[in-house]
């Protein structure tokens, strides 16, 4: 199956008057749902397309161009300040892991995926980037539960699964790849570097790698 191409959405101030570049490689497939948005203008000095800040609307560009294309908004984020801080955080439960930043670009392409059209559509999340049946409620445990119990039955696993399985085969696996321990902790959102140590357990695949200081005594001889 094909990538889909990205769009970047850049905001910029030319001439004092807020306009809105999107910036991508020639695709005429993507000119032509570009040229659907109100009063856009093609650059020749910049050579991409802009809309007039006034005119541009994100949730109607979303729903125009995410069919054919995967959109970079991450310049308009940082512009408008509307990542939550902290202090908003600070009711959740769990707000140590709620403000773990997670890898640049990473929320907008799984929003782009959860409204792909090779999924369901519903409406947006409210407060949660996956919500419950109610609007603004977390997806239930023990709905995770079951969609990993159905998908690992139609895979032919045997064996019990749960989900803390995948974060722990996460945390395992990125620390093969010798992460720093303290990224670990960051990524898993443990307050303590005493919980983060139970990923330390010995794998057969690093054992393999151990040298035994025998056998190159025996090849220097």
């Amino acid at each position: 199956m094909k990538a889909k191409p990205t769009i970047t959405l850049v905001p910029d101030h030319p001439r004092n008057s807020k306009v809105i570049f999107l910036k991508f490689s020639y695709n005429p497939e993507l000119i032509r749902n570009v040229r659907q948005l109100p009063e856009i203008c093609r650059s020749a000095t910049r050579k991409c397309w802009y809309q007039p800040g006034g005119k541009f609307d994100l949730q109607k560009t979303l729903s125009l161009l995410e069919p054919v294309a995967f959109l970079d908004y991450k310049s308009l984020l940082s512009e408008n300040n509307t990542s939550p801080s902290k202090s908003n955080l600070s009711h959740l439960k769990y707000s140590h892991r709620a403000s773990t930043p997670l890898p640049e670009g990473y929320l907008e392409k799984l929003k782009q995926k959860r409204y792909s059209e090779n999924t369901i559509h519903i409406d947006p999340p409210k407060e949660w980037l996956f919500e419950g049946l109610a609007p603004g409620t977390q997806y239930s445990a023990s709905g995770i539960r079951k969609i990993l119990l159905t998908a690992a039955k139609k895979t032919g696993i045997k064996r019990r699964i749960t989900p803390h399985m995948l974060r722990h085969s996460f945390a395992t696996h990125i620390l093969e790849q010798r992460t720093d321990l303290r990224y670990i902790q960051a990524l898993s959102g443990h307050a303590s570097t005493k919980t983060t140590w139970i990923y330390t357990h010995v794998s057969t695949q690093e054992l393999s790698k151990i040298i035994n200081p025998l056998d190159e005594l025996w090849d220097s001889g």
